[in-house]
């Protein structure tokens, strides 16, 4: 007030703009006229103080501040407003590589709109201090999306202000879509986790190096990791091809689950929510722990767990991913005395088999003449094959200390094949999982 006077109904949101001014500036104005309080407020037993000069913001921890809105007409509101932090400095640190994207979705409600809209945003990355992080989150994050709608992908300020200017001249690119919402149906999106296999050994170092959302989630599942198996996984994410370990199971799954946990997270910080979640073998670890039912905690020490138990376990063997349905495999697995399982019933023509090497060569051989599909699995082991029974007490022991807890969003298991309530994964799940 002693700066701008009272200006009634927008005294709230002034309050706000010049508290969010001072986080900026990191400065502190002077309230004016103001030379010492009333005799009856002890402003120093309250721990209080007027600003009487101007003054730089306490450095040391984050940068808080208290907006009030009591007014006589019952306005009762209080917001706390945070500066940015190194967090958010990091964040955009992602700007300063090459070929860092990002996605920036305008929205309106008209085309006109979304013209002006898109002017708005040209104007303010020419102002040269914009960092592409910032736009990106806010439009994708923090904006109502309306129905007219403009998606601009770009590595930098510059090009962003180009892609925008190219759209308001009527000229498109690869780099942008846009477009009107035909339906306001509400489109679900699943987050799937995959198993074993498809690892290798320079995966996720591209977004480990261009995206600090990524790179904060591994570095604390790295952390964890440390503390139950005595190695890094961000060394083993990062080792050269020739000394690579992503063959071995009791790396190879940790390091599957770290970046997928990491990628969920990438995910969602851009806004992206899944509506439910679901995992085959290996990422079902990963899906418990987005669904909300595991720990960070407790989600390593199950992944952890069972990487080493698989390496303790006595089937050797292999994965035969192959193009059939569960009675014509029956007939193919006939022969085998019950050494080759199904392993996985992927969906009415696709089954993953498993068993000893030499029975799956067997059967590819066959597979290979009658032009049947099939594709060998990256793993060393009899996944989910009898063979690993004798590791169950041990894997059970292990995950003794687990505490899992109902899921925040629905996941719905490969074990089962039904929606699971996320208490329910305990030990003996974990087990089966296997």
């Amino acid at each position: 007030k002693s700066n701008i006077g009272h200006l009634e109904p927008a005294a709230g949101i002034a309050g706000l703009i010049k508290t969010a001014l001072c986080l900026r500036h990191r400065e502190i104005p002077p309230s004016l006229h103001f030379a010492a309080p009333p005799a009856n407020v002890p402003l120093a037993d309250l721990r209080l103080r007027v600003a009487s000069t101007r003054q730089p913001w306490p450095d040391g921890g984050p940068a808080l501040a208290g907006v009030n809105s009591f007014g006589f007409g019952g306005t009762n509101a209080h917001v706390i407003l945070q500066g940015l932090d190194d967090d958010t400095a990091t964040r955009r640190q992602g700007d300063n590589v090459k070929s860092a994207y990002r996605l920036v979705p305008l929205s309106a409600r008209s085309p006109e709109a979304l013209q002006q809209l898109a002017t708005s945003y040209k104007e303010l990355v020419a102002e040269g201090s914009v960092s592409m992080s910032d736009p990106a989150y806010t439009a994708g994050v923090r904006r109502t999306h309306h129905d007219h709608r403009l998606a601009v992908a770009a590595s930098s300020a510059e090009e962003f202000a180009q892609e925008l200017g190219d759209f308001l001249a009527g000229e498109t690119s690869g780099r942008q879509a846009c477009n009107r919402v035909v339906s306001d149906q509400e489109r679900r999106l699943a987050f799937v986790f995959c198993g074993q296999g498809p690892q290798w050994w320079a995966m996720g170092r591209e977004l480990l190096s261009q995206e600090p959302v990524f790179r904060k989630m591994v570095e604390r599942c790295d952390e964890l990791l440390k503390k139950e198996v005595g190695w890094s996984i961000m060394h083993e994410l990062m080792a050269e091809e020739s000394s690579s370990r992503m063959d071995e199971t009791a790396v190879a799954q940790p390091a599957i689950f770290t970046i997928q946990v990491a990628l969920a997270e990438l995910w969602r910080s851009w806004g992206i929510e899944p509506s439910a979640v679901v995992g085959h073998s290996v990422g079902e670890v990963a899906a418990a722990y987005t669904a909300g039912a595991l720990s960070l905690e407790d989600a390593i020490r199950v992944i952890a767990h069972r990487g080493r138990c698989m390496e303790l376990a006595p089937a050797q063997g292999g994965m035969l991913a192959v193009g059939m349905g569960l009675e014509e495999a029956r007939s193919v697995l006939n022969g085998f005395n019950d050494t080759v399982a199904v392993a996985a019933i992927n969906g009415p023509t696709s089954l993953t088999l498993t068993g000893p090497t030499a029975a799956l060569e067997e059967i590819a051989r066959s597979l290979e003449s009658r032009e049947v599909f099939h594709r060998q699995v990256r793993v060393n082991y009899a996944f989910h094959s009898p063979g690993l029974e004798p590791i169950r007490e041990e894997l059970e022991r292990s995950l003794d200390s687990i505490r899992p807890r109902a899921t925040a969003l629905p996941m719905y298991s490969t074990v089962t094949g039904q929606r699971v309530d996320g208490s329910d994964l305990t030990p003996e799940y974990w087990y089966r999982n296997l």
